[in-house]
């Protein structure tokens, strides 16, 4: 799928180039999405938290309390989604296709990772997959450019096609921590010649927003049922879940 994603997303630019003009998100400067001074107002998170119950410790996996809670083994959360800025930003990726502001994310990942990055070069990056008919609507995933533009920097395989999604569900957007659940539960099926392959991996879900975390908890839940042993997450920023 990521080849045709490719060329659909070439064209969506294409438009995109001739119906809006390109000026910075923030402050309306020309010529670019995002300038160098408002793109250095997004500042990466350097404190590192359990993703359950957000308690502050040294790394960025699961506190021992939390661990029956979770399928995922660690999260990367690079900022936070009340800077109206970033939350601008992925919304514009994401409803109004302005896919090349992924390209302006890069110093984001680069300070967030610091010189020497955590993303060990044989760490897999996996997308969080969209439905086809969404994937369609929109010509891109957003999950998959952030993983492209993790890879670019630090090398890492992308594994576009070791999970999809068997079901076409409603956006989580405006869905409660309880609805949100239920509403990914079962929609999820692992390709299980490609998860044979990559078993003793360590792979990384990627995806752009983590607010409750059911959608990439309940991918997560998917690989570890078809082998895959170690499971991190990494998102752009963490949503609101109040």
């Amino acid at each position: 799928m990521m080849q045709f994603g490719n060329k659909i997303l070439a064209i969506r630019n294409q438009i995109i180039d001739l119906i809006f003009p390109k000026n910075c998100v923030n402050c309306g400067r020309s010529d670019t999405w995002l300038c160098d001074e408002c793109q250095s107002k997004i500042r990466p998170n350097i404190m590192s938290q359990c993703l359950v119950c957000k308690k502050i410790q040294a790394d960025n996996g699961i506190c021992q309390k939390c661990q029956p809670f979770s399928a995922l083994d660690g999260l990367w959360i690079m900022t936070d989604y009340d800077n109206k800025l970033i939350e601008n930003i992925i919304r514009l990726i994401k409803y109004k296709y302005i896919a090349e502001l992924v390209d302006y994310l890069g110093p984001l990942m680069e300070s967030y990772f610091g010189g020497k990055s955590k993303l060990e070069k044989d760490f897999i990056l996996i997308p969080v997959p969209l439905h086809r008919r969404r994937f369609l609507t929109r010509g891109f995933n957003q999950a998959e450019l952030i993983a492209r533009e993790l890879s670019d920097q630090y090398g890492n395989e992308i594994v576009d096609d070791l999970i999809f999604r068997r079901h076409y569900n409603q956006p989580q957007t405006n869905l409660g921590a309880h609805l949100r659940v239920s509403n990914v539960k079962g929609i999820f099926k692992i390709n299980q010649k490609v998860a044979d392959q990559l078993k003793d991996k360590l792979v990384v879900l990627v995806d752009d927003v983590y607010t409750t975390g059911s959608t990439m908890q309940e991918c997560a839940r998917v690989l570890k049922h078809g082998g895959i042993k170690n499971v991190w997450g990494l998102a752009i920023a963490r949503g609101n879940s109040s």
